[in-house]
């Protein structure tokens, strides 16, 4: 039996430009950017290539999911 959650509530990658932000072990890629306009690009390609959702936390870091 996989450990893996279903892929519809899987986390696929977060998209930073805070490098405090950056935690070892989050269990998802974590992708560090230099800038709000790169941070938003990044997650958009990836969410298109993934057919995934951008969601976006309080902190934010944005985070490309299956919802």
């Amino acid at each position: 039996m996989s450990m893996n959650p279903p892929l519809e509530r899987r986390i696929l990658a977060i998209v930073t430009e805070d490098p405090a932000l950056a935690q070892p072990g989050a269990g998802a890629p974590l992708i560090l950017v230099a800038s709000q306009q790169e941070k938003e690009m990044t997650a958009t390609l990836l969410s298109r290539a993934l057919q995934a959702a951008v969601l976006e936390l309080a902190n934010g870091c944005l985070v490309v999911a299956h919802v």
